[in-house]
């Protein structure tokens, strides 16, 4: 049944339950009886979802409340929709629990509309897109409703009006810096922001009055400076200075200011711009701080701040610390580093499936069990996926454990006190938090439960360590929270800004938990040692590392051993996460180990020096330095104070109590040298290069210049340069660009960023994600679990193919899910493709449990059920040289693959075979000096993309083809001019023995092991046959006869991936359209006496093979093997992996395709000869050039023998597009119906 809107008049007409139901039958969820649903206990009128999972209707009485209802909300049974206030107000009500687990807290969300907002035309729309997201058999689109995006936008929008307001007309720092402006701006919101929070849970209170409860302790932030400050005094100095720094700070108490509680952490100690000046302030006098401050507290008040996540999304103006986190990761611009805001169900799901499994395996290889267990629920005496969990007590934060009879209390001792501790999750590009905040609820979960079973323990069968822990918990989940804080999450990022955002979110994540005493705020973690600002991929991650020449880096470190100098460290560290019993102690060891963490990174940050020295050379920089540059020492270009700039973050140091493998204490400290110290390794890094981007620079000085055309670009930028100031900045961001990328292309640093493919060794640009990728691999513990987001590049581009095969040969992948980015990430392209990887850092796996090119992240809620192996056997055969992963979707698609890849790749060469050799004959840029836009001025079209389609090379038979837009002239009328000439010095030229003759002779008759130059090696042989030495008029231009052309753009979501037509004689391409070489090369003797000599030119492709080679390439089965690796263009090494049968002369299908082929391809002036010499004639007729294509796709997927479920399988799971210029339902028909027929009767002429 077709689905149909729900418009606003529906809702309007809400007076009864049955006119809901009605509103929800247009999307297809209808009633069903509670008995045939199996949901006898369920209240209400219930309706499908699908026909295993259901949403309840209530009509709440007045002495009834939604909670009254939770205990009967199960898996199947999850949504409930209250209806209340005589119809006025209705609230969906989902119970948020993870279907695959059961342990842990019950946790429920509130979407509520209210009617009088479409009766008075309010602001409905967004209620309106989530009632119309939901839909029968989509289960999941219920989390829809749930949804914050609205209210993120609005606040980031008028957040970031005011912060550009503060930066511009108020903000005074040193030397008035702009990015100083912006940080300092930022620090001080984000510290009312937090007080907000504070405030909210009642820790603030005002000096003048006296009831502890009383309301107006609310409005602190508001009201408490006029107390202090009066008509005369300073805002700034009299009170937000001493507010932040003394009190909240350092923990100074003072009566006027009422009571403030002490705030372990960074957030309120000085930056540098504060250090540096007592002058640097929000406004210039006392009365610009206080029109500042008015305007903050204006836009703050607007909002209403809750630190309890349970509360009801009614009103859009509500903020939550969650939310606030989606805010601030918009805040930090991390868009500019290529880092993204990450969707709470990817974080969800990468979080659960690799600390669910790393906890699982420690508990099965810590105790004794008859059998192991599956996964945590067992542990707890819990069932996986049951409905009969409905009796249990269900309200909001309840911990769901089994009885206590069924659990072995021995394991769940062994995981509190032993493996929970001793667990620890780093996220190396933490951001502002978003997957650390996720592990903490994953981790909460399992802490929570433990507490629970200890509790549900008759006394006499508890431990006394059990005991003496539950004596020592005062509030469970505050409890929790702060252990896992302290001893779980780690976190680095490169950001200031970042990591302080993201202290203040694991901060914010405990505030639900505090009580309203401001005492109680003294145990807020101290988190300074767990999230550290740094450079995740500049460091040292163990101390058994070598140098270029293979010494040990640290073999003569110092007199004292590394466990020494850092013992003390370890302990201080310690010491200062439990400091909680005032500010001096927490101040005094923080510093101290700071101290020492100084001392010792000073000997390590000089070897990083010596690293950047050996990787480098001089001769790279000389276009930097000019005249000055012979005078200069390497140590000089890269100098102390650069490298330091780079922020080295030295893992083995900074987080050296992850890395202690001493026993519990003992002061004997021992680091685990060699290998990785952290058992979870999670995040998504950057999605970017590191190059000389001029978009990345000259947005600094123009903030609109990626929004201008590449000729207002290259005005500005040539304007900006004028400024000696910006040029020789932009000439220090090239170099330091340059610098970097040397540094972790060396194989001393990095080892997997420089693949050999096809015999060569890759460049590379520098991906930052295949860098965090080598460096998380670098931190994992032995057996312990890597969960990423990383960009398309990684599964299938060449530079990573070493980095590729470190996550796939020598691991046991737990899966890859492949995603077009569609609306996930935004900000970042549609079609942009990413992907996400867990797998265990041990053993090794025989396939991928993977699927890709997914568009809805609902495919993480039912992974099990879209899951597919994909044999590693097949990624021999599909990738030999580049190793990339297929982009498949179904297990029908990965078996297609299979039978495609029996036959060989277009780069092997077969004897007797014709193969395709694409390249670039001319480029747009560098060669549009040789093009001319007149045709009149013209002899020949030069061709780009969007002037072919398949079988076509203008636009006789596809309207939408773009005319020719360049044409070249004659050689003979003009060298200078001319495209031909252009090409013939470019085959000159060449460096390829393939492509260039005089490479070709020089390599044909030893060139290789003469001293002489190559062209005066050349000279002496061909001399020896001939007068003339080699020149231009030698070369053999492949436009001499009809060839075929590729498009370059090539994307999966496209009508059509991969095009190819043949082109007449004489035509040219430019970069958008790949040639297919017509000629090799073989130099002979008899050859070399030629002028020209074109007798070393052997013709690839007999004419028929020419054809049959564009109907295969032409093909549906070509197209859906192109479809499972491109990602937006036709890429040498995929083209070159492409596995295409090669038909010739006798073969089944040979002259059935290329005689079809032909006749579609062949028609204008330009073919006249080619219908003569295959007597055929082409075909006009838009009904029978259909018909021919589909029987050529019909006999290519008999060509790759492909049977008839297999060939269906494809032809249904087509990409389809809306208004097609070929693929409509009926041709796919067609195609099918032209199998079949081909079936039974083979092939026919």
């Amino acid at each position: 049944m077709a689905l149909s809107s729900i418009g606003s008049r529906h809702v309007e007409g809400w007076d009864s339950v049955q006119a809901v139901i009605n509103t929800l039958n247009l999307r297809n969820i209808t009633e069903v009886d509670e008995e045939a649903a199996d949901l006898n206990h369920a209240s209400g009128r219930i309706l499908a979802l699908t026909d295993q999972e259901y949403i309840g209707i209530i009509e709440l009485e007045e002495d009834e409340n939604k909670e009254d209802y939770h205990s009967e909300m199960t898996f199947r049974y999850h949504t409930q929709l209250f209806i209340e206030d005589d119809f006025s107000n209705f609230t969906f009500v989902m119970r948020d629990r993870d279907i695959d687990n059961q342990t842990g807290r019950l946790r429920y969300q509130q979407y509520s509309i209210n009617r009088t907002k479409f009766l008075g035309g309010g602001d409905i729309y967004t209620s309106l897109d989530k009632l119309n997201d939901l839909e029968y058999g989509e289960p999941k689109t219920t989390r829809h409703l749930f949804d914050t995006r609205e209210v993120v936008d609005d606040f980031y929008n008028e957040f970031e009006e005011l912060r550009s307001e503060l930066v511009s007309d108020y903000a005074v720092v040193p030397d008035q810096d702009s990015a100083t402006k912006q940080r300092y701006v930022q620090v001080v919101l984000n510290r009312l922001i937090f007080l907000y929070f504070i405030q909210e849970k009642g820790l603030l209170k005002r000096s003048d009055l006296a009831d502890e409860n009383d309301s107006g302790h609310k409005r602190y932030l508001a009201e408490q400076p006029a107390i202090l400050v009066g008509q005369e005094g300073d805002l700034q100095t009299d009170f937000l200075e001493p507010l932040f720094f003394k009190l909240l700070g350092e923990g100074v108490d003072n009566d006027e200011f009422g009571q403030v509680p002490y705030l372990n952490g960074g957030l309120f100690s000085k930056i540098t711009a504060e250090s540096q000046s007592g002058n640097t302030r929000i406004g210039a006098t006392a009365a610009e701080t206080q029109e500042a401050y008015d305007k903050i507290i204006d836009f703050l008040d607007s909002w209403n701040w809750h630190v309890d996540e349970r509360f009801d999304y009614i009103n859009k103006n509500n903020i939550s610390p969650d939310i606030l986190g989606h805010i601030f990761e918009k805040t930090i611009n991390q868009k500019e580093k290529g880092a993204y805001y990450t969707p709470e169900e990817i974080t969800d799901y990468m979080t659960a499936n690799s600390i669910r499994p790393y906890i699982i395996d420690k508990i099965n290889n810590s105790v004794e069990n008859n059998e192991e267990y599956r996964n945590i629920d067992e542990v707890f005496g819990l069932g996986h996926t049951t409905d009969d969990d409905a009796g249990l007590e269900a309200q909001a934060g309840a911990i769901q454990v089994g009885n206590p009879t069924l659990i072995q209390t021995e394991h769940v001792e062994e995981l509190y006190f032993e493996i929970l501790p001793d667990t620890h999750i780093i996220d190396p590009a933490v951001g502002s938090g978003a997957f650390l905040l996720a592990a903490q609820d994953v981790l909460l979960d399992i802490y929570s439960a433990c507490i629970e079973h200890f509790h549900n323990l008759r006394p006499a069968d508890r431990s006394s360590r059990v005991q003496s822990e539950l004596d020592e918990i005062e509030d469970e989940q505050f409890y929790a929270r702060r252990e896992i804080i302290l001893e779980n999450l780690y976190g680095v990022d490169i950001d200031e800004d970042a990591i302080e955002i993201c202290k203040l979110r694991l901060w914010l994540s405990m505030m639900a938990d505090i009580e309203t005493n401001p005492g109680s705020a003294d145990q807020l973690p101290n988190i300074d040692f767990n999230i550290r600002q740094g450079n995740s991929l500049i460091g040292f991650t163990t101390l058994s590392e070598q140098t270029n020449s293979g010494e040990e880096r640290f073999r003569n470190f110092t007199e004292d051993s590394i466990e020494d100098r850092v013992g003390d460290y370890i302990e201080k560290v310690r010491q200062h996460k439990r400091a909680s019993d005032g500010s001096q102690e927490a101040a005094d060891v923080g510093r101290r180990a700071n101290e020492i963490l100084e001392e010792v990174s000073e000997d390590f940050d000089t070897r990083i020096e010596q690293e950047f020295y050996e990787c480098l050379n001089k001769s790279d920089f000389s276009k930097f330095y000019g005249d000055n540059f012979d005078e200069l020492e390497l140590d000089e270009i890269v100098s102390s104070e650069r490298i330091q700039n780079y922020s080295a973050f030295h893992w083995i140091l900074e987080f050296a109590p992850v890395y202690d493998i001493s026993e519990d204490g003992t002061d004997d400290y021992e680091l685990d040298a060699d290998v990785g110290g952290f058992d979870i390794v999670i995040g998504n890094p950057p999605w970017v290069r590191l190059k000389s981007d001029q978009d990345r620079y000259f947005v600094r000085h123009d903030a609109q210049f990626r929004t201008y055309s590449d000729s207002k670009q290259r005005r500005i930028k040539k304007e900006l340069l004028e400024d000696p100031e910006i040029a020789a900045d932009y000439d220090e961001f090239r170099m330091d660009i340059k610098i970097r990328s040397e540094y972790f292309n060396s194989p001393a640093s990095y080892e997997d960023q420089r693949p050999t493919v096809f015999g060569s060794r890759e460049g590379t640009e520098t991906e930052l994600a295949a860098l965090f990728t080598e460096r998380a691999m670098n931190l994992i513990s032995q057996d312990g679990y890597f969960s990423m987001i990383l960009p398309g590049v990684i599964y299938n581009g060449k530079s990573t193919k070493d980095i590729r095969n470190e996550l796939v040969n020598n691991s046991s992948i737990h899966s890859m899910v492949g995603f077009r980015n569609g609306n996930i990430f935004e900000d970042v392209d549609n079609r942009y493709k990413f992907g996400i990887t867990v797998l265990k850092n041990s053993g090794e796996s025989e396939s991928i449990p993977g699927v890709f090119m997914q568009d809805d992240l609902s495919v993480l809620l039912s992974l099990n059920e879209n899951i597919v192996d994909i044999p590693i056997s097949l990624l021999e055969d599909y990738s030999p040289e580049a190793q990339i992963i297929p982009y498949v979707k179904s297990a029908e698609e990965v078996d297609a693959l299979s039978e495609m890849c029996e036959y060989p790749p277009t780069y092997h060469d077969i004897e007797g075979k014709w193969k395709l050799d694409p390249y670039s004959e001319l480029h747009g840029t560098s060669d549009n000096d040789r093009f001319v836009t007149n045709p009149d001025d013209g002899d020949y079209p030069v061709l780009g993309g969007r002037n072919v389609y398949q079988y076509n090379y203008d636009s006789e038979f596809v309207d939408d083809l773009d005319l020719y837009q360049y044409w070249s002239v004659d050689e003979r009328v003009s060298t200078d001019d001319s495209a031909h000439y252009r090409i013939r010095e470019k085959m000159y030229n060449s460096h390829q023995p393939d492509v260039g003759l005089k490479k070709a002779i020089w390599k044909e008759f030893g060139g290789e092991d003469s001293s002489e130059s190559q062209i005066d090696f050349v000279n002496r042989i061909i001399q020896r046959h001939r007068s003339h030495e080699l020149s231009v008029e030698d070369i053999r231009l492949d436009c001499n006869k009809p060839r075929i052309v590729i498009r370059d753009v090539a994307r999966p979501t496209d009508e059509r991936t991969a095009i190819a037509a043949v082109i007449p004689e004489d035509y040219v391409c430019h970069n958008t359209l790949h040639t297919i070489r017509a000629y090799d090369l073989q130099p002979t003797e008899e050859a070399l006496s030629e002028f020209p000599m074109h007798g070393v030119y052997n013709e690839i492709f007999t004419t028929e093979e020419l054809f049959a080679a564009l109907g295969l390439l032409n093909s549906i089965p070509v197209d859906f093997l192109m479809r499972t690796k491109v990602d937006t263009h036709i890429v040498q090494f995929k083209f070159d992996e492409t596995h295409i049968p090669r038909l010739t002369a006798g073969d089944d299908w040979f002259e059935y395709v290329s005689k079809r082929a032909a006749k579609l391809n062949c028609y204008g002036d330009g073919f006249v000869d080619i219908r003569s010499e295959l007597d055929i004639d082409a075909l006009t007729d838009a009904e029978e050039r259909q018909e021919c294509q589909a029987e050529i796709d019909a006999a290519a997927f008999h060509t790759y023998e492909l049977d008839e479920d297999t060939t269906t399988e494809i032809l249904d799971n087509f990409h389809r597009v809306e208004d097609p210029r070929r693929m409509t339902e009926d041709y796919f028909s067609l195609v099918s119906e032209k199998y079949e027929e081909l079936a039974e009767n083979g092939p026919m002429s």
